[in-house]
C-alpha cells in the first residue's frame, strides 16, 4: 500500500537518487534535528521555482516517516553528509510524517474545498495503516492530529510544499480562511515535533488569529538555511570537475582509437607498396618504378595527413563564438546561472548561488542555454514589469543595462497583488529569482546571462524603446543643471511635462511629478528628499550626494507655479539650510523652476516652464 501523505516514506528520494547528477545537501537534517521539538521547531523556506524545494521536502520524508524495519532507510543515508554528524540517526524513521503538497489539493477545488480533502486524506490514510485507529472528529485537523499523536505515542513531523498557491493565484478572498487552517493546526501545538513549509513567496501577513509563527528564510534573509538554497559555487566547482574527469575519459577513449585507425592506415600503406612492387614485371624498370611508387605513396601519405590536418583547423575555425559560449564548463556556468548573493549572518560569509534546475539540465544535455522553465512566474515577470508604477519601467530599463537599483524591501506585502510602488513589485522579483539582492547594499540586480535573455525578451519593443530614450533624456537634464544651462533644463522639463496625463498637467502635484521623472537618473548620485524641513518652511526637492566629497554638487529645487522663477530663488535664499545640507554649502546648486498655466493650449509655449539656476555662496 503506497501512502502520499501519511508517512510517504522514501520511495520519492530514493527516485531521485538515481540521477547521475547529485548533490548531497543531507546536512540540512541535521539542522533540523537541532530545532526539534523545541521552540524554533517551525520553519518557512521560501525560493524560487528549479531550487529544489520539492527534492528537500522528499528527503525529510524520507528521514523521519515511521518504518519499524529501518534497515533500508539507513542505507539511503549512511554514505550521505549527515551520517558524518554524531547521532545522524536520532530521528531516522521514528516520526509520523504528514506530507502535503498543496497544489494537489488546491489547484481545482476551493479553499473549502481543499482543506476537507486534506483532512479526508490523512483520515483514509492513517485508517489503511492502522486499522484500529477511530477518530472521534474527522472534520477538525487539530482533533485529527491529536489523535494521530496520542494513539501512535509518535510527534508529527509536518511538511508542506508550495504552501503558497493560494497565495500566487491571488485568491485573495480565500488567503485567510487558508492562513487560519496551517495557523490553527500548528500553533503551540505539543504533537508538532517540527513544521517546515516551502514555497516562493514569504508569509503573507495578516491579523493576530492568521498569521503564522515560523521563522523565516528568503531570498533576502536565508541565515544558516543559506548553503541549502540552491547549489554552492564549491558544489557547482565539484560538478564541473567531475565532468571534466568523464569527458577525460572520453577523450582518452577516442584518442585510442583514433591511434588504432593510424596504425591501420600505415599497415595498409605498407601493403600498397608491396602490391606496387609485385606489379613492376620489367627488371630494367624495377628500381626505378620502386623508387617512383615510394614517392607517389608518400605524396599521397603526405597528402593525407596535411588534408587531416586542414580539416582539423577547418573544424576550429568553424567552432564559434556562440559555440565557446555554450561549451559545459565552470566559467560559462558561471556566466549563466550564478549571481545570487545570500548571506549567512551566522558566519558572516556570502554564498554564490546557482540555480539547481539549469546546471543539471546543461549537463545533461552538455550545452550551456536557457533553461529557464516558462511557468507562471515567467508571466508573471510580463504582467508586472508592465504596471503603472512610477519608475518602474525606468528601473527595468536600468536593470536590463547592467545596473543596480537601491530599493526599499519593507514595504512588501509578500503577495502578487498588494502593489503600492515600484519597489513592491521588485521585491517580489527577489522571491520569484527574476532578481538578485545584497543585503549589504540593499541593492537589486539582474543575476546572471540566462534571467537576463528573460529580461530582454520581454523588454523588446517599441514602447519598451521610449523608455530608453526618456532615461538618456534624463542624463541630458541632470548634466544641463550641472552646467546651469537653466534654458535647455527649461527645454527638457518641458518635454517631460508633455508625457503626463493631460487630465493632471495643471496642477502642482504634476508640477512635482515632472521634476521627479525628470531627474529620474539621479538615484546614481544622490538621495532624494521632498518637502525637506529648512527651519522656516520646506524644501520641495533636494538632491544631497550619497558622499560629502562627491564632486557633484547638492541640488536645492524651488518649485512655483503660476508666479516667476525670480520669486522660487528668492524663496530658496531666505530659508535656513538643515543639518543634511551644512557640509554642502560650497558644493550647491539652487534651481528656481515656475510653470505657467494660463497661456493657450493652442500656443507654442502652452505648458511653458522657465528656470533659473545659482551656485550657492556663503
Amino acid at each position: 500500500m503506497v501512502n502520499y501523505v501519511f508517512n510517504p516514506g522514501s520511495e520519492d528520494f530514493e527516485i531521485f537518487l538515481k540521477n547521475k547528477i547529485f548533490v548531497d545537501k543531507t546536512e540540512l537534517i541535521y539542522h533540523l534535528n537541532n530545532v526539534i521539538n523545541s521552540p524554533d521547531r517551525f520553519i518557512c523556506v521560501s525560493r524560487p521555482r528549479r531550487f529544489g524545494k520539492t527534492t528537500n521536502a522528499n528527503m525529510l520524508s524520507a528521514y523521519y516517516s515511521f518504518l519499524r524495519k529501518k534497515k533500508n532507510r539507513i542505507k539511503i543515508f549512511n554514505d550521505k553528509e549527515i551520517a558524518k554528524f554524531n547521532e545522524w540517526d536520532k530521528y531516522l524513521g521514528k516520526l509520523n510524517v504528514i506530507k502535503l503538497t498543496m497544489t494537489d489539493f488546491f489547484t481545482k477545488n476551493t479553499v473549502e474545498d481543499g482543506l476537507k480533502e486534506i483532512m479526508q486524506k490523512i483520515v483514509t490514510e492513517v485508517k489503511n495503516n492502522k486499522p484500529e485507529i477511530e477518530f472521534k472528529n474527522e472534520n477538525d485537523i487539530v482533533s485529527i492530529f491529536e489523535e494521530i499523536r496520542n494513539l501512535t505515542d509518535k510527534k508529527i513531523v509536518l511538511i508542506i510544499d508550495e504552501w503558497d498557491i493560494i497565495v500566487r493565484e491571488k485568491r485573495n478572498e480565500e488567503v485567510k480562511e487558508y492562513l487560519k487552517f496551517i495557523n490553527k493546526a500548528t500553533k503551540d501545538k505539543n504533537y508538532i515535533a517540527l513544521a517546515y513549509i516551502t514555497g516562493i513567496l514569504p508569509i503573507k501577513k495578516y491579523g493576530i488569529q492568521s498569521s503564522l509563527s515560523f521563522d523565516e528564510y528568503t531570498m533576502i534573509s536565508s541565515s544558516w538555511m543559506t548553503k541549502f538554497i540552491g547549489f554552492t559555487q564549491k558544489e557547482v566547482k565539484s560538478l564541473c570537475k567531475k565532468l571534466q574527469v568523464e569527458n577525460d575519459k572520453l577523450n582518452k577513449s577516442h584518442t585510442r582509437k583514433y591511434k588504432k585507425r593510424k596504425l591501420n592506415e600505415e599497415y595498409n600503406n605498407k601493403e600498397e607498396i608491396i602490391n606496387c612492387k609485385e606489379s613492376l614485371q620489367p627488371e630494367e624498370l624495377t628500381h626505378k618504378n620502386i623508387l617512383t611508387c615510394n614517392k607517389i605513396n608518400s605524396n599521397n601519405k603526405l597528402n593525407n595527413i596535411q588534408k587531416q590536418k586542414m580539416q582539423k583547423k577547418r573544424r576550429n575555425n568553424k567552432k564559434s563564438i556562440n559555440e565557446i559560449e555554450n561549451e559545459v564548463n565552470f566559467k560559462n556556468m558561471k556566466k549563466w546561472y550564478n549571481g545570487y548573493k545570500l548571506y549567512d549572518e551566522i558566519k558572516k560569509k556570502i554564498y554564490r548561488v546557482y540555480t539547481p534546475f539549469s546546471i543539471v539540465k546543461s549537463i545533461k544535455m552538455k550545452e550551456i542555454s536557457n533553461h529557464w522553465n516558462r511557468t507562471e512566474t515567467f508571466y508573471a515577470l510580463s504582467e508586472y514589469i508592465e504596471m503603472d508604477l512610477f519608475g518602474l519601467k525606468e528601473d527595468i530599463i536600468r536593470l536590463r543595462n547592467g545596473k543596480k537599483i537601491k530599493i526599499d524591501i519593507e514595504s512588501y506585502q509578500n503577495d502578487m497583488s498588494s502593489f503600492k510602488k515600484k519597489d513592491d513589485v521588485l521585491t517580489m522579483l527577489i522571491h520569484l529569482g527574476y532578481l538578485g539582492y545584497d543585503i549589504k547594499t540593499k541593492e537589486v540586480f539582474i543575476p546572471n546571462k540566462e534571467v537576463m535573455k528573460e529580461f530582454i525578451t520581454i523588454t523588446d519593443s517599441e514602447n519598451w524603446n521610449i523608455i530608453v530614450k526618456k532615461l538618456e533624456r534624463s542624463k541630458k537634464l541632470l548634466k544641463a543643471t550641472w552646467n546651469q544651462d537653466f534654458k535647455k533644463v527649461a527645454e527638457l522639463i518641458e518635454e517631460f511635462h508633455d508625457e503626463t496625463s493631460n487630465m493632471d498637467n495643471n496642477n502642482e502635484s504634476a508640477l512635482k511629478y515632472t521634476i521627479l521623472l525628470g531627474y529620474y537618473v539621479s538615484d546614481k548620485y544622490y538621495n532624494s528628499f521632498l518637502e525637506l524641513d529648512s527651519g522656516k518652511g520646506f524644501i520641495d526637492i533636494a538632491y544631497i550626494p550619497y558622499n560629502i566629497y562627491s564632486k557633484y554638487p547638492a541640488l536645492i529645487i524651488e518649485l512655483k507655479y503660476e508666479k516667476n522663477v525670480e520669486t522660487a530663488m528668492d524663496q530658496i535664499k531666505k530659508r535656513n539650510y538643515p543639518p543634511k545640507l551644512k557640509e554642502y554649502k560650497g558644493n550647491m546648486l539652487l534651481v528656481g523652476i515656475n510653470y505657467i498655466k494660463e497661456i493657450s493650449s493652442n500656443s507654442e509655449e502652452f505648458k511653458h516652464y522657465t528656470c533659473t539656476i545659482e551656485e550657492f555662496k556663503k
